[in-house]
């Protein structure tokens, strides 16, 4: 049989591992990536659901923003209509000071460390 490290490492024997790398290659939907361009992603402040916020949101005139959950508490709020997250940011702090404990920029590089399943 496969001792443990072996079956870890994918060894063969007393031979180094070898290791398949696969990566995968997607295209990028530009529009997409322009939209979250002036996205922003919030640490909720609570365990609030984001169906709520975006409620509130709503009520309060922003119907074009989204608010999508990411996973490792945090959301990521979005609208395609341009300049209307910064007009948000700008008019309605003491609402998102609620929900939320830090806003940041949205970035391609940015990642959820949890996700739910």
């Amino acid at each position: 049989g496969k001792s443990f490290r072996t079956a870890l490492t994918g060894s063969r024997g007393s031979g180094s591992a070898t290791v398949e790398v696969q990566v995968i290659k997607a295209t990028v939907n530009e529009d997409l990536r322009k939209e979250l361009k002036g996205s922003m992603v919030g640490k909720l402040a609570r365990e609030k659901d984001v169906n709520r916020i975006q409620t509130t949101l709503y009520m309060e005139g922003f119907s074009s923003i989204s608010v999508t959950f990411m996973g490792g508490n945090m959301a990521l709020l979005r609208s395609s209509v341009i300049g209307e997250v910064e007009k948000l940011l700008r008019s309605k702090n003491e609402c998102l000071e609620y929900y939320f404990t830090d806003l940041t920029p949205w970035t391609p590089d940015l990642f959820a460390v949890q996700r739910e399943v």
